[in-house]
C-alpha cells in the first residue's frame, strides 16, 4: 500500500539538458543576436515554437549576426 503525503515541495531542478536558445523565456518585444551561421537553425526553431503555440518570432540578418525577435 502507498502512503500519501502533503506539503512536500516539488524539486525545482529541471532534468535534461539546458535550453540552448532563450525562446521559452522571451517576452514580446525582446530579441537576441546569434552568429550568422545559425540562421537556418534559428528559423527552424522559431517556426517550431509558432506551430506549437509558444509564441511568434521573426528573424533578420544584421551585420552583427542574426537577430531573433518575439513578436507575439
Amino acid at each position: 500500500m502507498f502512503k500519501l503525503t502533503s506539503s512536500v515541495p516539488v524539486p525545482s531542478v529541471r532534468r535534461g539538458r539546458p535550453f540552448k536558445y532563450p525562446f521559452h523565456t522571451m517576452r514580446v518585444g525582446q530579441s537576441f543576436i546569434a552568429p550568422p551561421e545559425l540562421q537556418h537553425t534559428l528559423r527552424v526553431l522559431s517556426n517550431y515554437h509558432k506551430r506549437r503555440g509558444r509564441g511568434e518570432f521573426t528573424c533578420s540578418l544584421s551585420p552583427a549576426g542574426i537577430r531573433v525577435w518575439r513578436t507575439a
